[in-house]
């Protein structure tokens, strides 16, 4: 190493320099400040020690002869440091590891990937992405795509996949880790199995393994389509590397649940809506026909909107459905507030609907489903708020952090003590408000802790908006809780607030 390389010219010059001038220690080094020597043997330890402490009186000519070797050291040194480096650029055929060079689009960020799998990564020598190792294998995940999915920042748990296939059935993978511009590249050089592609995404990726509080990681289409989970039982390889390729561009969540990438803020897409969830069978023949544009509200955390949701007449029959058996809201008591009453935080009035009794609500949950691309059997009763005038709900969390609820046994068996939790909530506007009621989010953008949950003044509000819905997601696309979707309903000044969370 280039730090060993000094150290051993330092002693050469002060050997030579004792042996050339018969210099004499100067005692009292360490009362000046200078460091203890080394014990005996280190030999490299001892020269260091002695240059702190004041070194050795020397002649004229030996303090010029050692200035010329301290010169030397120092080129050696740096010699030393750039060598590595001048290696990587000037021997491309061996070096391993390596990150491609991105389009203008994307810029480029050095990482480095570790892992044992015979796959052969190379390096495109333009900074178009068109020019890859194999031109024009990447048709379907182009620009206008990626730009449909990456983002500014990396994101946690969330990666996207390109893939393409030669005339040699050499299977080409593009990997953009965090869904932002980390560009890698791998090629398989054989008829690739699922086996093969799940070993270059796990250890290019660093793909967690599922365990007691980590759920399989799962691949997606850029629908939102599941197309195959780490722990799925697999009856045909070939299938699925097939329905791989076909997708062409596959977003991998680690939490192993579908998550709307948020982009930006104000980004809109506009997606399908089915009756049938994407990724099974014939889903094309169960389209609604409808179609939903989100919104991104917020990236910290990830809130997005779509207004239009709920017809008029829907948003009424839930109300119907829901008045007569409305009751003051409960709260779900963490260990050190057990005991106290719910309306220390929460005055709103609350029922719950249950799921396929009634047919206006199974469309309304079948619709959510389609949204947000998680199943039915995932999902919560419906629950339908209204707010009086002056009735609020302060700023909370809406999954269950299980430090907090050790002694809740019945919560901690639901969450299997974290390794389940709410995901997201969907919730519905099914009013509109003269004044108050907003939606709020206290930590947007990073925002620390507020130290008044009840404090409406500041973070990212929503209005209230007959038939709109908001998506928030209480975890990441790792399964990590987010802290900063902590939320809150504002006080309602005018009028009357009627609303329903989906969990």
């Amino acid at each position: 190493p280039p730090h060993t390389s000094f150290c051993r010219v330092i002693a050469m010059a002060k050997k030579r320099g004792n042996q050339a001038d018969s210099p004499r220690k100067i005692s009292g080094a360490l009362a000046k400040g200078g460091r203890a020597p080394a014990k005996k043997g280190n030999k490299t330890g001892e020269s260091v020690g002695d240059t702190v402490g004041g070194g050795y009186e020397k002649s004229g000519s030996s303090t010029k002869f050692a200035l010329t070797h301290i010169f030397l050291s120092g080129l050696f040194f740096l010699a030393g440091t750039v060598t590595r480096p001048l290696i990587y650029i000037w021997n491309e055929q061996g070096v391993d590891n390596r990150i491609l060079s991105a389009s203008s689009y994307f810029s480029t960020v050095q990482e480095t990937n570790e892992y044992d799998t015979p796959t052969r990564e190379t390096q495109s020598e333009s900074d178009d992405l068109s020019n890859s190792p194999a031109p024009g294998l990447f048709s379907g995940c182009d620009e206008a795509k990626l730009s449909n999915f990456i983002h500014a920042s990396p994101q946690r748990g969330m990666h996207l996949a390109c893939f393409g296939r030669d005339a040699s059935r050499h299977l080409f993978i593009r990997l953009f880790r965090g869904a932002h511009n980390r560009t890698l590249e791998r090629t398989i050089e054989s008829e690739p199995t699922w086996r093969d592609v799940r070993k270059v995404l796990e250890g290019s990726l660093s793909l967690p393994p599922s365990g007691p509080l980590q759920q399989p990681w799962a691949i997606f289409d850029s629908e939102g389509g599941r197309l195959v989970g780490a722990d799925d039982e697999i009856i045909s390889e070939k299938r699925v590397v097939d329905d791989i390729l076909r997708s062409d561009m596959m977003i991998i969540m680690e939490g192993g649940n579908w998550i709307w990438p948020g982009v930006r803020v104000g980004f809109k897409r506009t997606i399908d809506l089915y009756m049938q969830m994407p990724g099974l069978p014939d889903k094309g023949e169960d389209s609604s026909g409808q179609k939903a544009v989100i919104e991104t509200l917020s990236l910290k955390p990830l809130v997005v909107s779509v207004k239009g949701f709920i017809s008029k007449e829907e948003c009424k029959h839930i109300q119907e459905l829901a008045a007569p058996t409305l009751r003051y809201s409960g709260v779900s008591l963490m260990d050190h507030d057990k005991g106290k009453p719910a309306s220390n935080w929460r005055t709103s009035q609350s029922t719950f609907l249950p799921s396929g009794q009634d047919a206006v609500v199974r469309v309304l949950e079948k619709r959510t489903a389609s949204l947000t691309r998680i199943p039915m059997n995932h999902q919560e009763h419906v629950q339908v708020l209204r707010y009086g005038n002056g009735e609020k709900y302060d700023a909370h969390h809406d999954y269950f952090n299980p430090a907090m609820y050790q002694n809740d046994k019945n919560t901690m068996m639901q969450i299997q003590n974290g390794k389940r939790n709410r995901l997201a909530t969907v919730f519905w506007y099914l009013s509109d408000v003269e004044k108050g009621g907003e939606t709020i989010f206290p930590r947007h953008n990073g925002a620390p802790q507020p130290s008044d949950f009840s404090d409406c003044s500041r973070g990212l509000k929503v209005r209230p908006e007959e038939g709109k819905v908001i998506i928030f997601y209480s975890l990441d696309a790792a399964g990590r809780m987010d802290p900063l979707s902590l939320h809150g309903a504002c006080k309602v000044d005018e009028g009357t607030k009627w609303a329903a969370n989906k969990w």
